[in-house]
């Protein structure tokens, strides 16, 4: 009776160091992927800011082409308006040498 008392006593014995084993590997599991999930999530939150900085930058951009563009136009009518300012003054420089002569 003993003897089977001892049995079982040792037999639970082994089952329960199989079971902390168990345990102890669970949790070193468990931190390996604690620590993999914070870095992952610094990295995220690094992609985020680095995205945050590029979408900044190429909003700045595309205001910057706007305004090149603005001034383009500008430019392209004032340049216009000369050329047909220029033509006028040919026009009229034509007509004083041909009442001149």
């Amino acid at each position: 009776m003993q003897f089977r008392r001892a049995l079982a006593y040792l037999l639970l014995l082994a089952e329960y160091t199989e079971l902390n084993k168990q345990k102890q590997l669970l949790r070193k599991q468990y931190l390996l992927l604690l620590a993999e999930y914070t870095e992952l999530n610094k990295q995220k939150q690094l992609l985020r800011k680095q995205y945050l900085l590029l979408l900044a930058t190429s909003i700045k951009m595309r205001k910057q082409k706007q305004l090149v563009r603005k001034q383009y136009l500008l430019l392209l009518a004032t340049s216009i308006k000369m050329r047909k300012q220029k033509q006028l003054l040919r026009k009229q420089y034509l007509l004083l040498l041909i009442k001149k002569a």
